[in-house]
């Protein structure tokens, strides 16, 4: 019988080659693709650019950087062509407001949106349903008159 500390060590060091070999894969790919690599090829943006898609689509979730990687990449080829200057100054607000005012990501206000739980038995619901799937708990949220 191995001890649990040798499985975990062997799995980590397997991850790590893993993710070695996936990230020269792709490396290879994109020096293929851009057909040229040099020093401006990776720049200090493209490294904070997975930190700014995880805080914008939200992190501890699969989909959350991948929705912000896929919002913030069309805003920054599609509406910034027209001034790029102001790119990581408009970059630097975004983070800075998904901080303040949505701290788990756009995925997550977008899911606490859709999504309602149940009183009695904490189970996710749809927003519209009037009853728990589950216990057939009433759903129904008082609206507010604004």
């Amino acid at each position: 019988m191995q001890p649990c500390c040798t499985i975990c060590k062997n799995t980590k060091i397997l991850t790590l080659a893993l993710s070695g070999f996936f990230a020269g894969i792709s490396g290879g790919l994109y020096a293929h693709t851009m057909k040229v690599v040099g020093p401006t090829t990776l720049e200090f943006i493209f490294s904070i650019y997975p930190l700014i898609w995880t805080v914008f689509g939200g992190p501890g979730t699969i989909y959350g950087p991948v929705i912000g990687a896929y919002l913030l990449y069309f805003l920054s080829t599609e509406l910034l062509v027209i001034v790029p200057e102001i790119r990581m100054a408009l970059f630097t607000a975004i983070i800075i407001a998904m901080i303040l005012f949505m701290p788990e990501g756009i995925s997550r206000w977008v899911r606490d949106k859709i999504e309602i739980i149940c009183p009695r038995c904490k189970f996710i619901n749809v927003a519209t349903r009037k009853t728990c799937r589950v216990c057939d708990a009433n759903l129904h949220r008082e609206r507010t008159k604004r």
